[in-house]
């Protein structure tokens, strides 16, 4: 069966004013790497608030999104123009993603390139 996806994992993290990186990104991480599922993520994009300009930041504020971590499951299809599943909460996120890996094998999924954006 052909393939009909490539999939990109991203995570967005914010910084903060300060410079720190938010609490709860930090957390999302630890809960990533206790499941294993941390080495999924292709991509890691930094919201930084000093930088209004940076793309993390943009793709945010387009997708009305308020809360960090955030994560996108991006697949390329055949025609190339990515679709995003957005996911505002690690949990859910984990969820989704394990369905993936235990299903690599569906119709619609290519499995982890790694390839960025």
């Amino acid at each position: 069966m052909e393939a009909k996806f490539r999939t990109v994992i991203i995570m967005v993290k914010l910084v903060g004013h300060d410079g720190k990186v938010c609490v709860k990104c930090n957390e999302a991480v630890e809960y990533l790497e206790k499941r294993n599922l941390m080495q999924y993520v292709t991509n890691i994009w930094t919201a930084d608030l000093r930088d209004a300009s940076s793309d993390a930041v943009k793709y945010a504020k387009n997708n009305f999104v308020r809360t960090f971590p955030f994560f996108l499951i991006r697949h390329f299809p055949a025609s190339n123009h990515p679709m995003d599943e957005i996911y505002l909460s690690v949990g859910e996120f984990a969820k989704r993603l394990t369905y993936l890996l235990d299903n690599d094998n569906a119709e619609c999924y290519d499995g982890f390139k790694g390839e960025g954006i």
